[in-house]
């Protein structure tokens, strides 16, 4: 069984082929965790403000792993095969960030149900982390197919890596500039649900467990 990689150090400077994509697959099983579990719960996390900085504390560990990641030097794949892999998990990664964002838009929508300034600057610096990470697998997905035409990968399989990559990134930013906007703007005052902007719970379950379909349907913009 892979172990999360969350809360590890991980120091190693240079990274073999097979661990690169061992580490993606533990991050694409970390960020679902996350994800299934703030999926789960937001109408709670919403309401109160522990919920709310324990779900921060998991996506800033998560972040921090993520960047970590990124920044290690990995050696190049021993195989197309190999390769190809470690593109479906990156496409996999990307779209987990889209469902993350998801989640911090109907945090924010939402935010008249907690009304502190506490819950409102703990959301903002979500948000920001959130961006971050975006920015991070983008750097990430910039290396793994450098290192997947420098094997030999097709040009039109890094293409289609390269394009759900770019959708996401646009899809993420969107969603969380939008929730950082109207956290802004909400007040103390209650706010019916039919005021903020939708935010379907039962397609955002799906879409946790169908991600390779969800990343065809997200806007474009390139990376």
């Amino acid at each position: 069984m892979k172990k999360s990689i969350l809360g590890l150090s991980l120091l190693t400077v240079a990274l073999f082929a097979s661990e690169t994509t061992t580490g993606l697959d533990m991050l694409v099983n970390d960020a679902k965790t996350i994800n299934t579990t703030a999926m789960s719960s937001l109408d709670s996390i919403s309401k109160s403000q522990t919920k709310l900085a324990n779900y921060e504390e998991k996506v800033n560990n998560y972040s921090d792993a993520v960047a970590k990641f990124t920044q290690q030097q990995a050696q190049s794949f021993s195989s197309k095969k190999e390769a190809i892999q470690a593109m479906n998990s990156l496409e996999e990664l990307s779209s987990q960030s889209v469902v993350m964002a998801k989640e911090i838009s109907y945090l924010s929508a939402h935010e008249a149900d907690n009304a502190s300034d506490d819950y409102k600057a703990t959301l903002q610096t979500l948000s920001k982390t959130t961006l971050r990470l975006s920015d991070d697998i983008g750097t990430m997905s910039d290396r793994i197919l450098k290192m997947a035409d420098k094997i030999g990968v097709m040009a039109d399989r890094i293409v289609k890596t390269q394009e759900i990559q770019s959708r996401n990134l646009h899809a993420t930013t969107a969603l969380v500039n939008g929730a950082m906007q109207l956290a802004a703007a909400q007040t103390g005052e209650h706010q019916k649900a039919t005021h903020a902007p939708a935010v379907n719970m039962g397609a955002m379950q799906n879409s946790a467990m169908k991600q390779t379909s969800q990343t065809q349907n997200i806007g474009n913009m390139p990376h």
